[in-house]
């Protein structure tokens, strides 16, 4: 995931070259990882399960960055590949998730808001990518509209997420936390993206700065 965000990062700043190997090694990263990580999983769910949805949207992100600037139509129509497995994981992951989670979750339980707001991303991009490339059905089409959905859904839920901390409040700082920062950046990353699908924002907007 990491990896993936940082060869956006790095297409923003004109390193086309970087955002493409950076897409070989998180996509070849993936591959080598997905095996123990779902070797690993236990039911009910709690906010690190969703990570795998994670992953898979980043990378969606980074293909689409990728595509956007080369220009490339195919990865950016091979990007809707991780952003619809994605999506189906986090529907699997969180209709198993723990929502006792709320009240004792140490900051990870942020990530189902995370997850979220960078599924919105992902789309964001894509559709972006297909309106700067031409790509007839999808240009102007459902993923605009879904991008939109996603990003009001993430705003909903970053609600429930605030009030969680009133009524639990969980004033200690650990290393759980750091999975607090994540989803925090992600709201502002998706809004941005968003906001060029709206057509009320820059075409580089909408893509984060720091890695977790």
């Amino acid at each position: 995931m990491a990896t993936a965000v940082l060869g956006t990062r790095l297409m923003l700043l004109g390193w086309a070259w970087a955002g493409i190997a950076t897409l070989v090694i998180a996509l070849a990263l993936w591959v080598a990882l997905l095996r123990p990580v779902l070797a690993e999983w236990k039911s009910p769910t709690v906010g690190v399960s969703l990570l795998l949805a994670v992953s898979f949207e980043s990378l969606a992100v980074l293909a689409a960055t990728v595509a956007a600037s080369q220009p490339a139509r195919w990865l950016l129509i091979a990007a809707l590949v991780p952003f619809g497995l994605g999506l189906g994981f986090y529907v699997f992951v969180i209709s198993r998730f723990d929502v006792h989670q709320l009240a004792v979750g140490r900051g990870d339980h942020w990530i189902t808001g995370g997850a979220l707001g960078i599924s919105a991303l992902a789309a964001a991009r894509i559709a972006a990518g297909a309106r700067a490339l031409g790509i007839a059905g999808v240009r102007g089409g459902a993923l605009e509209d879904i991008a939109i959905v996603l990003w009001v859904l993430t705003m909903l839920w970053l609600l429930v997420l605030l009030l969680a901390e009133v009524r639990w409040p969980r004033l200690s700082i650990g290393p759980g936390r750091w999975s607090t920062v994540f989803p925090l950046g992600m709201y502002a990353a998706s809004s941005l993206a968003v906001g060029v699908v709206l057509g009320r924002g820059s075409p580089n907007a909408g893509t984060p700065a720091l890695t977790t």
